[in-house]
């Protein structure tokens, strides 16, 4: 068995090193260079550079037509893994293998779709998990050769929780290996839900809903694109929360939601909900970085006496 490795994130990169000490990996199918961020300059993806630091063959292709198909086809790779790829393969491209999987981090057939992470964060939910399913033309709806779960305490961001689920599926990647491979398989069982695409303005935070609900809003926005509220008339996005659900305060709330009522230095702005009160601990103006509450409250001390949102 020769695995070709299709990903385009950091999120696989401990399960690339759980194939290569197993001796199967064969190649690995990443994006082709991109600029990051503010840099104009093509950057490798992190799977491409660990390739690249290993001696892995690397495959590179817009998309998955004719010249994909006829170079991967010479790889000698006969097992497609794909974890966090970012395109779709379509039925003559997986013909080219014997057998096929995906890492998805959910209990499929929840979170089907391309942000599961920040799915699970939204979620506020205490577990979550990882599936290990058959590669199927539809979105997510194989068959699973097995699921883990996890326990989430509400101190997750999506940048926490990959590394997290990262290591998690490298560690149950064998025993997903050996089912696949007996052919050993379940079917997704319950209603299905589908992940929402990403932007720039998705996070807009809303502090009539429960306190721990916009808590998650925050986290699941960290690093990108951040969570945002009004302040002065002008958008202040909110990078940081204090601790995790355990730090809710929950309770009856006499003040407006978004009011801030309390500072510390520790834990930053107390700030008003439906039904409780979160700690807000980092602040970031526009064209500005990111800083403390306690560092954005020198510089802004109205803060203090404010009502976010309004």
């Amino acid at each position: 068995m020769k695995i070709l490795l299709a990903s385009s994130d950091s999120i696989a990169l401990a399960v690339m090193d759980k194939l290569m000490e197993l001796g199967v990996l064969g190649a690995v199918l990443t994006n082709p260079d991109a600029p990051q961020l503010r840099s104009k300059t093509p950057v490798p993806t992190p799977i491409k550079q660990r390739a690249l630091e290993k001696g892995i063959p690397c495959y590179q292709f817009e998309s998955l037509r004719t010249e994909a198909r006829e170079a991967i086809a010479k790889s000698g790779c006969d097992f497609l893994l794909s974890f966090s790829f970012g395109k779709i393969f379509g039925p003559r491209f997986l013909a080219l293998f014997s057998h096929t999987m995906n890492i998805h981090p959910s209990l499929l057939p929840i979170a089907r779709g391309a942000t599961p992470l920040q799915a699970a964060i939204l979620s506020a939910s205490r577990s979550w998990g990882i599936s290990f399913q058959q590669i199927a033309l539809g979105m997510d709806e194989g068959v699973l050769f097995g699921q883990v779960e996890l326990s989430l305490d509400g101190t997750e961001t999506v940048q926490s929780l990959e590394e997290r689920v990262g290591l998690l599926a490298a560690s149950s990647l064998q025993a997903a290996l050996d089912n696949c491979l007996a052919l050993r398989a379940t079917e997704q069982k319950g209603q299905a839900s589908y992940t929402s695409l990403i932007k720039s303005d998705s996070f807009p935070l809303d502090f009539s809903m429960p306190a721990s609900l916009v808590h998650a809003t925050i986290r699941a926005a960290i690093p990108w694109p951040k969570a945002f509220t009004l302040y002065e008339g002008g958008r202040l996005m909110v990078t940081s929360v204090y601790g995790g659900f355990d730090q809710i305060e929950e309770g009856p709330v006499s003040e407006a939601p978004g009011q801030v009522v309390a500072f510390d230095k520790s834990r930053g702005l107390k700030v008003a909900c439906k039904d409780g009160y979160i700690w807000i601990d980092g602040l970031q103006l526009p064209t500005k970085k990111a800083m403390s509450a306690r560092d954005f409250a020198n510089g802004n001390p109205s803060i203090k006496n404010t009502r976010l949102g309004g």
